[in-house]
C-alpha cells in the first residue's frame, strides 16, 4: 500500500474554485430562506467550516476525478451539515437545503450538455473506464478509500453496475460525528440520475448497514 499522503492539502486553489462555483447557487439559497444578513454570516462560516475539514478529508487515489468530485462534494455537504447542526437545524432540514443547491446546480447547466453525460454514461468507453477504475481500487486501496466490483449488466434489468464495498463518506462523517447524514448523502445518487436522465437500480447501502451499495444503471 502506498502511504497516506491527503493530496487534498495541496489542492487549495482548486478546492476554492470548486467549492465557490457550487455555492454560487447555493448562495441565493441560503439569503433567500435565512435573510440577507444571517446568510452572510452563514456563508462565512460555511467556508470556514469547509477549509477546516480541508485537512481530515479522505485520502483516496489520485487517477479517478470522478471520484475525487465525489469526495469533495461531500466535504461541502458535511461543512453544510456540521455548521447548520450548531443552530438546532433539523437533519432533513440540512439535507433538503443541499438538495436544493444540487438541483440549482444542474439547472444552470444547460440540457444538451446533461443529455450528452447522460448518454455518454452508457458508452463502452464509460463503461471500460468504471471496470478498470473498479479494479484498480483493489490495487491501490486506503483505509478509507472507494473500494467496489464492477457488475456486468444481464441485458435486461439494467446495462451495468457496481457493488461499493467502501466508501469514504461513511469513515468521514463517522470521524467528524456526523453519521446520521450519511444516509442523507446517500440521496445523492438520485438526485444526479434525476438530472442526466438514466435510471438508478439501488435497494441497499453502507449507511443503512449493509456490506455493500448495489448501484445498477439502466438508461431511461
Amino acid at each position: 500500500m502506498e502511504a497516506e499522503i491527503n493530496h487534498f492539502v495541496e489542492k487549495k486553489a482548486m478546492l476554492r474554485k470548486f467549492y465557490k462555483k457550487f455555492m454560487r447557487n447555493g448562495r441565493r439559497l441560503i439569503i433567500q430562506k435565512y435573510g440577507k444578513q444571517k446568510g452572510e454570516r452563514l456563508l462565512k462560516e460555511l467556508w470556514i467550516t469547509f477549509e477546516s475539514l480541508i485537512p481530515e478529508m479522505p485520502i483516496i487515489r489520485t487517477d479517478d476525478p470522478a471520484l475525487e468530485r465525489h469526495v469533495i462534494l461531500q466535504t461541502i455537504y458535511l461543512a453544510i451539515y456540521k455548521t447548520l447542526k450548531k443552530r438546532d437545524e433539523k437533519t432533513e432540514d440540512i439535507w433538503q437545503l443541499c438538495a436544493d443547491m444540487i438541483d440549482k446546480m444542474f439547472q444552470s447547466i444547460p440540457k444538451y450538455l446533461k443529455w450528452l453525460v447522460g448518454k455518454n454514461l452508457f458508452s463502452n468507453k464509460e463503461k471500460m473506464r468504471i471496470m478498470s477504475s473498479a479494479i484498480t481500487s483493489h490495487v491501490i486501496n486506503y483505509s478509507e478509500d472507494f473500494q467496489f466490483d464492477y457488475i456486468v449488466g444481464d441485458g435486461n434489468h439494467f446495462e451495468y453496475g457496481y457493488n461499493m464495498t467502501q466508501c469514504p463518506a461513511c469513515a468521514f462523517y463517522k470521524r467528524q460525528n456526523a453519521e446520521e447524514f450519511t444516509p442523507y448523502v446517500c440521496r445523492t445518487g438520485e438526485l444526479f440520475s434525476k438530472h442526466y436522465g438514466y435510471k438508478l437500480i439501488r435497494t441497499q447501502t453502507l449507511a443503512n448497514g449493509y456490506k455493500y451499495c448495489d448501484f445498477r444503471f439502466k438508461q431511461n
